[in-house]
């Protein structure tokens, strides 16, 4: 890693993505509000549960297409007799 009395302006525009903190160091940034944590979490866990409801709903989905082709064979078994 760069030493921060070394990074330039440069640096910073070849990374776009990267927080000057990240390229200097975390003891140099400041630590995140409690406000911040909190609504982090709180999207955290929305995020989780709208997951797990999508999970579910593909779960579904997919036993009930296993049914479908369950019961499309058994019909097409009977028109052969």
């Amino acid at each position: 890693m760069t030493p921060a009395w070394r990074l330039t302006t440069a640096t910073f525009a070849a990374q776009p993505d990267a927080s000057p903190c990240s390229a200097i160091g975390a003891m140099v940034c400041p630590a995140p509000s409690k406000l911040k944590v909190r609504q982090l979490a709180q999207q955290n866990q929305k995020l989780k549960r709208d997951l797990h409801r999508k999970d579910k709903a593909l779960a579904e989905t997919a036993a009930l297409l296993v049914l479908q082709k369950k019961v499309q064979d058994i019909w097409k078994e009977d028109e052969d007799i």
